[in-house]
């Protein structure tokens, strides 16, 4: 089968094109060439930008295909532009959508059959919301190809070796710094992220079998657990961590900020509880989150990081693609420990330019911890919890929540003090567990400084 992936040069697409190619499909991609891919022997290459009329021409002259996989996320017009293009030479369209396009999502759970975010939105201001850009993408390719050339795919949260958002490289990275880790909520809270590559082989299963319409793909209902992603992660770095679960109402109060600063948690009911009866039906397989788990520990072991990129959700407003480098660090990851009856935060921070001139922000909350209620701080102390303190990287003391290396930096967890006492340095295995040099305290910063 000639197989047409527009896009192919990151995380899904990669995947798409290697399987592809591996099944024995004829496969060309078309993309403008600015992320290093490297492509399987006999795939074609087809270099040009698709909101570029001139380019969308060069394209159709190099075909036909018998299917089109749109996999990249672009403005509904684009993807539009690009449908209408290669009407007169892709017989079928896949559109590789997302569960956001649900209106309801992830307030209520969902399947195929749930309201799906109307197109053009009310305020054209929410055009550029990805739920809401997923489902312009979905509307434009029905409106050219009809319901029966055309082909859906709704994931939930896809994970595996390549990702770009970094949520279990995150806590991969978390598990390694090991001391008492905090993590949110409930061991037993169901999740059902899926594997990149049984995405990608479900997606191209349904082309052989000629399926149209919309399908929902994410692992089942329940299927794991926080608590066995978390022990995933610990056992594929070799560590054996202190983790403490804070209960979720109180880090939502305090305004620890859902998905994006604790990876993968998120309060709402419907989060993951997105049905697949209808792909389970037809054959959708998904692998354990384990071996996932594992596959991106020894992704990650070979060299390669996760791309800066920020991190979506049914609100999220995405940045440019061509942005993201200039962006890098601005998604807000938390670092977190409990010690000493309080809870300490480092935010990532926000790097700018000019060598390390970015800043850092760092946050305390007091929390009673293990056995104990959270307890009002002193007055000097309220000053700085719940608020976000920013402060220009070169001034942070060698002990700071940030771990800097060159001129980047990295969340690294430590021990505060709060509630009934201020925050303190912390003491030497604080210190030696953030990889830290030690340091005297300074004698001209107040004790409940967070800095």
């Amino acid at each position: 089968m000639r197989i047409l992936v527009l896009g192919g040069s990151w995380f899904v697409g990669q995947h798409l094109v290697a399987e592809a190619s591996r099944r024995g499909h004829q496969v060309t991609v078309f993309n403008r060439g600015r992320t290093p891919a490297r492509l399987p022997l006999g795939v074609h290459a087809v270099r040009g930008d698709r909101t570029v009329a001139d380019d969308l021409a060069r394209l159709t002259a190099a075909g036909p295909w018998d299917v089109a996989v749109d996999v990249p996320e672009n403005p509904a017009p684009v993807v539009a532009a690009a449908a209408q293009a290669l009407a007169g030479v892709v017989s079928r369209y896949v559109f590789v959508s997302s569960v956001s396009v649900y209106e309801h999502w992830p307030q209520r759970p969902v399947d195929e059959t749930s309201t799906v975010r109307p197109w053009p939105p009310a305020d054209p201001a929410d055009e550029s919301v990805y739920g809401v850009t997923k489902a312009g993408g979905e509307h434009a390719v029905r409106e050219v190809y009809g319901q029966r050339a055309s082909l859906v795919l709704r994931p939930g949260v896809v994970m595996g070796p390549g990702e770009y958002v970094g949520r279990i490289p995150w806590w991969l990275d978390r598990m390694r710094r090991a001391g008492r880790i905090l993590a949110p909520g409930h061991p037993s809270r169901g999740i059902q992220p899926v594997d990149v590559r049984d995405v990608v082989a479900f997606l191209l299963d349904r082309i052989d079998d000629g399926a149209y319409g919309p399908w929902n793909v994410a692992a089942p209902v329940d299927s794991a657990t926080y608590g066995e992603l978390l022990a995933a992660c610990a056992t594929a770095v070799g560590a054996g961590p202190d983790i403490e679960w804070v209960d979720e109402d109180w880090l939502v109060a305090a305004g620890v900020e859902e998905w994006t600063e604790l990876p993968l948690w998120r309060t709402a009911a419907g989060t993951w509880a997105m049905s697949t009866a209808r792909a389970v039906s037809v054959g959708l397989s998904t692998r354990p989150l384990a071996a996932t788990v594992h596959d991106v520990a020894a992704w990650l072991a070979t060299g390669p990081r996760p791309i800066p990129h920020s991190m979506g959700g049914a609100g999220h407003r995405p940045r440019s693609r061509g942005s993201t480098a200039r962006h890098m660090g601005q998604r807000h990851q938390l670092a977190g420990t409990v010690s000493r009856g309080a809870l300490f935060i480092a935010s990532s921070p926000s790097i700018g330019g000019g060598g390390g001139c970015g800043e850092a922000k760092a946050r305390v909350l007091a929390h009673g911890g293990k056995g104990g209620a959270a307890k009002e701080p002193r007055r000097d102390d309220r000053e700085h919890i719940g608020g976000l303190c920013t402060v220009p990287l070169r001034t942070l003391p060698r002990w700071s929540p940030v771990a800097m290396t060159g001129n980047t930096a990295q969340p690294a967890a430590i021990a505060a003090g709060g509630c009934r006492r201020a925050a303190m340095e912390p003491g030497r295995d604080d210190r030696e567990h953030a990889r830290m040099p030690d340091r005297k305290r300074s004698l001209t910063r107040p004790r409940w400084s967070p800095r």
